[in-house]
């Protein structure tokens, strides 16, 4: 299973290294958990410890180490910490508008129908895209 940044167990070493967790510190999982077993981990009573400040994890995924695979909580703060921006989604307003346009367009090309589709903003009031 891939590491924070879709890695190999190296390079997911390497990077939690880096932001100061031991990777052999992290506690075992099982190879393929079920949801089941997520699902536990991050509703229990006494949620496990962010790796990297202690507070309570919020959030957990299985990541490959030279020992196996191991648990890795996350307070929210640091589950965006050690989450690395996805190339391929705009990071501005405009780039998520833009896209939004394109979506429907594409629909609207595919099916022949008109999809009516109101955006609101502070500036420009309602307006139809």
């Amino acid at each position: 299973m891939p590491g924070p940044s879709g890695a190999d167990a190296t390079s997911t070493e390497a990077q939690l290294t880096e932001h100061g967790i031991n990777p052999a510190s992290l506690p075992s999982a099982p190879a393929q958990p079920t949801r089941r077993q997520f699902r536990d981990r991050v509703t229990a009573v006494r949620l496990a410890p962010c790796a990297l400040c202690g507070e309570a994890g919020a959030a957990t995924r299985v990541i490959p180490t030279a020992a196996g695979p191991c648990w890795l909580d996350l307070c929210w703060p640091h589950v965006r910490t050690l989450t690395r921006p996805s190339t391929t989604v705009p990071d501005t307003l405009e780039g998520v508008l833009a896209d939004l346009h394109r979506a429907i367009e594409e629909s609207e090309t595919a099916t022949g129908v008109r999809l009516p589709v109101l955006l609101w903003t502070d500036n420009a009031g309602d307006r139809e895209a």
